[in-house]
């Protein structure tokens, strides 16, 4: 498997680099390496730390309140 990005998740599962929120369902927060990421249809961006969302990927980078382009491990 070619190495994408770096990061522990690689090899394993596919990763990319996208737009991500940091916002949960209390406000802004900080998106940390490890952290799970949901996906909200009518959102934008769609990925965000909003649990009542869809369980998506892993944050491999962070991001601080604000919208950032960030590399995630996609979960299958």
């Amino acid at each position: 498997m070619p190495r994408l990005m770096g990061g522990p998740y690689q090899d394993l599962q596919p990763v990319a680099e996208v737009p991500v929120k940091g916002v949960d369902g209390g406000g802004n927060v900080a998106v940390a390496p490890g952290d799970t990421l949901f996906l909200t249809v009518a959102a934008s961006p769609r990925i965000s730390k909003k649990a009542t969302a869809t369980v998506v990927a892993r944050a491999l980078g962070s991001a601080a309140g604000a919208v950032a382009s960030i590399p995630i491990v996609i979960i299958w």
